[in-house]
């Protein structure tokens, strides 16, 4: 058994000195100049409003950059009524504040509510013909 000690010694610190050794990093794979693009998401821009509902959920801010200063405000609180008009239809957003007291569109309707919206909504945006 004493012969047997100073191998299993001998093995022990091989194997000890093999797992402190540095070990070379694996190069990485080449890249193909157009896999090195990064995809950059377009700037957020407000979704173009399928139907008078689509504007439930804006902000004030939000409303009037899409539409301009609209025709008539009105205010019988707690909501304010903002009107948008055209030569054949009418676009009514009704606001009201949130905990915050930021105006929120919470109702919305087009009339006469036969007129196709996009056609509405198109004439409001150059004004109102």
């Amino acid at each position: 058994m004493s012969s047997r000690i100073p191998s299993i010694t001998a093995a022990a610190s091989i194997l000890f000195a093999a797992a402190c050794a540095e070990i070379a990093p694996t190069p990485p794979a080449p890249v193909h100049e157009a896999a090195r693009a990064i995809a950059v998401p377009a700037p957020a821009v407000p979704a173009e409003p399928a139907d008078p509902a689509a504007f439930v959920g804006r902000g004030a801010r939000e409303v009037a950059e899409m539409l301009g200063e609209p025709r008539l405000k009105r205010r019988d609180p707690p909501a304010e009524l903002w009107q948008y008009r055209a030569k054949r239809c009418a676009l009514d957003l009704f606001f009201y504040a949130g905990r915050d007291n930021a105006l929120t569109v919470r109702h919305a309707e087009v009339r006469p509510r036969e007129a196709p919206f996009a056609e509405c909504l198109e004439r409001i945006r150059n004004g109102g013909g």
